[in-house]
């Protein structure tokens, strides 16, 4: 659905996902990136977040994190955000 540029149904079927398997990192990660899309990104940091909880290693989700922290003007988050990312390069 993303790929074809139909972010809420992309949304909704992450979801669906999710609903069935709560800690479905994948599709928390993806939702979230859709979220990022949307331009809704407290949504965006709440999926990141929930993906970290589950993999705390992987770089990737602080990264884009951080992103969305830039978006909100959230400054001093993005940059812890970043520092992680970068510990696990």
């Amino acid at each position: 659905m993303r790929k074809n540029g139909l972010l809420p149904e992309a949304v909704e079927d992450f979801s669906k996902a999710i609903r069935i398997e709560n800690d479905f990192v994948e599709a928390i990660f993806e939702r979230a990136n859709t979220y990022f899309r949307l331009g809704e990104y407290r949504r965006a940091i709440e999926g990141y977040s929930r993906a970290i909880e589950i993999a705390p290693n992987q770089a990737e989700f602080y990264a884009n994190r951080a992103d969305a922290y830039s978006k909100l003007h959230m400054r001093r988050n993005a940059e812890e955000d970043l520092v992680k990312a970068a510990s696990f390069r």
